[in-house]
């Protein structure tokens, strides 16, 4: 049985809780701290460092490496 993601994409049941709870962590950062500034990052040709920060504080960064 395939569930649907925040951005309306199909979740596979092998996808636990924990993934779940990433991607939803993912979706919030983004809304919140990217979407209205898109355009200028893509016209500045960077994402400023203190969003990396930002980012990197949430825990969003070097998902795959162990605590």
């Amino acid at each position: 049985m395939l569930r649907t993601s925040p951005l309306g994409l199909p979740r596979p049941d092998y996808m636990v809780e924990e993934m779940q709870l990433f991607e939803e962590a993912v979706d919030r950062f983004i809304d919140q701290e990217c979407v209205d500034h898109i355009e200028h990052w893509a016209k500045a040709g960077e994402v400023p460092r203190d969003t990396w920060r930002k980012a990197g504080q949430a825990g969003l960064l070097m998902a795959s490496a162990p605590e």
